[in-house]
């Protein structure tokens, strides 16, 4: 099992015991929410997060020891070892904490989650990138919806926004130079799969795709300004080569 050590981002994500839930209403959610500010906010910065009905994701940054020993002055007289564990216990509360009080409210026994949370270093700015969208875009993967703005439980709307949230928006935000590009950045990922599936000529003849492709054409050039080189009505082969080798950029 991978440490969980100071001054480094994680990719923390769980499942569902079984065929259960984890959350059943909106009560559920924002309690979860609560808990993890609770326990995990002290000793991690949030940098995206994305709740659904059966799975989480989170990706953190674990706060300096220095900045941890300021909440939590025993963590100074703590051996490295121990730091470490003590990182993860805050983890497992947070997860503890939430089941007891689910498992009560509904009448239920037994552990919620999967045996050990997941845990993932991210080593590049990339791959941060990457993994903040990917989050984001849980919802729209799934199909419980079609725009990344209308699922209530990620951190895609609290960065959006102006007022003070969970995660860490500001360093967010940077990482994409601003929020203009930040939406961008999204929703250009949201259209790829459809568009990856609408420029596959071989899966559609040319009448066909002539069709698909001037209904999200809007779309498209709304997204990205770099579309508007391409005349999206009279696609041909080598159109949908350069289209595919955009796409692939973004």
């Amino acid at each position: 099992m991978e440490i969980l050590e100071s001054g480094y981002y994680y990719h923390i994500y769980n499942h569902a015991n079984g065929s259960d839930n984890l959350f059943r209403n909106d009560d559920n959610y924002r309690f979860f929410l609560k808990k993890f500010e609770k326990h995990v906010i002290p000793i991690a910065e949030a940098y995206a997060y994305c709740l659904m009905p059966n799975h989480f994701h989170f990706l953190v940054r674990i706060k300096e020891e220095d900045e941890i020993e300021r909440t939590f002055p025993k963590f100074q007289t703590l051996e490295k070892f121990y730091r470490n564990k003590f990182i993860s216990k805050q983890f497992s509360n947070f997860f503890s904490s939430y089941t007891q009080l689910f498992n009560k409210v509904n009448g239920r026994k037994g552990s919620l989650f999967y045996k050990n949370f997941k845990r993932k270093r991210i080593t590049t700015e990339i791959y941060l990138k990457q993994l903040i969208v990917y989050i984001h875009l849980n919802p729209v993967y799934h199909g419980f919806t079609n725009e990344v703005n209308e699922w209530r439980y990620t951190s895609y709307n609290a960065i959006c926004i102006t007022k003070a949230t969970l995660v860490n928006k500001v360093d967010v935000l940077n990482l994409f130079d601003d929020i203009a590009n930040f939406k961008a950045y999204h929703h250009m990922k949201a259209m790829q799969p459809k568009l990856m599936l609408i420029i596959n000529t071989r899966t559609f003849p040319k009448f066909q795709t002539l069709e698909k492709v001037n209904s999200i054409k809007s779309a498209i050039i709304g997204t990205i300004g770099v579309f508007n080189v391409l005349n999206l009505c009279s696609i041909t082969a080598s159109c949908c080569r350069r289209l595919t080798f955009l796409i692939s950029l973004a």
